[in-house]
């Protein structure tokens, strides 16, 4: 596939195998129109989450993987289990991946993307997967069980500032939504390990990273504290993160900060809208740092093009 001559290049891939979910049988963009916008208002939330946790089977076929939900998550395994569920967001991912390749998921939930990588990646290539909600790490050791992945490790652990002890923040419906930084709502807390990548990556001898993927509720200025060495030992690396400033904003951080903090380490910063599935350079932070509601978020690309070269784009 040709690359964009504005960035990285279109993240597209005709040859993935989509979920086999209750609505896909429709096209993605209606499916996710169902669930994300029929099915978001309040006074109909509670009724179709309560519907969708019945429709939950406890594995589902997806992209080759038999993949454990668990029951009571009627957003990110809901939407897994109706077939709707970020289709563009992980083929974007799964582009940027080669045999041999060393991948980080942090905020990996049940380990879908932890374990379509352990397919793309092949036995030279490594999965690290992070995540703190002690239930969705039992869920993804068992899929890497019976997927028999036995090139991805899971840690149980908070990417974080610090490695210790901190408090997860648990999400009621949407079980994805844990936050190791207080809520605007009343939830329950669990004490979690926290690690930051650099302690993790020299305790457990982690070779440089080519791929990683964040996805930690806001969390994600901390991270980037805790990362610098092993993102300084990784010269190519490619970075896949949901940036939600509205939640970095709830952490107590600026979303501008962590954008110039990349910047800084020597990254360009792409915006990959799910409309086109096209990473489009972004010339200007302060348009995303300011985005202030609880849904916008952006989906962004960051990697360091200088130490890049045309055979290094996504196919």
């Amino acid at each position: 596939m040709r690359p964009n001559p504005g960035g990285p290049g279109p993240f597209t891939d005709t040859n993935v195998t989509r979920s086999r979910g209750i609505l896909s049988w429709l096209p993605p963009t209606v499916a996710q129109y169902i669930y994300t916008v029929i099915l978001k208002p309040k006074p109909l939330r509670a009724v179709a989450h309560a519907i969708v946790k019945r429709l939950i089977p406890r594995q589902v076929r997806v992209r080759g993987i038999d993949l454990m939900l668990n029951q009571d998550d009627a957003v990110l395994c809901g939407s897994i289990a109706l077939g709707c569920y970020e289709h563009a967001d992980l083929d974007m991912f799964l582009e940027t991946l080669r045999p041999g390749m060393c991948v980080v998921d942090a905020g990996a939930n049940i380990g879908l993307y932890a374990a379509a990588a352990a397919g793309k990646v092949g036995p030279a290539g490594t999965v690290i997967a992070i995540e703190p909600n002690p239930r969705n790490s039992d869920l993804m050791r068992e899929t890497v069980r019976i997927n028999r992945l036995e090139n991805v490790r899971i840690f149980q652990a908070a990417l974080s500032n610090a490695t210790g002890t901190g408090r997860l923040y648990l999400g009621d419906d949407n079980v994805g939504d844990c936050r190791i930084f207080p809520c605007e709502d009343e939830r329950k807390t669990v004490a979690v390990p926290t690690v930051t990548l650099d302690d993790l990556v020299a305790r457990e001898q982690i070779p440089p990273i080519d791929v990683m993927k964040i996805d930690i509720q806001g969390a994600e200025a901390f991270a980037f504290d805790g990362m610098r060495n092993a993102l300084a030992a990784s010269p190519r690396i490619r970075i896949l993160m949901e940036f939600w400033p509205w939640g970095i904003r709830r952490s107590g951080r600026d979303p501008a900060e962590l954008l110039r903090g990349f910047r800084e380490l020597g990254f360009s910063i792409y915006d990959v809208p799910r409309s086109s599935g096209r990473a489009v350079p972004v010339t200007d932070d302060l348009p995303l740092a300011a985005m202030s509601l609880f849904r916008q978020y952006a989906s962004l690309l960051l990697q360091r093009d200088g130490g890049r070269d045309a055979t290094d784009e996504p196919a």
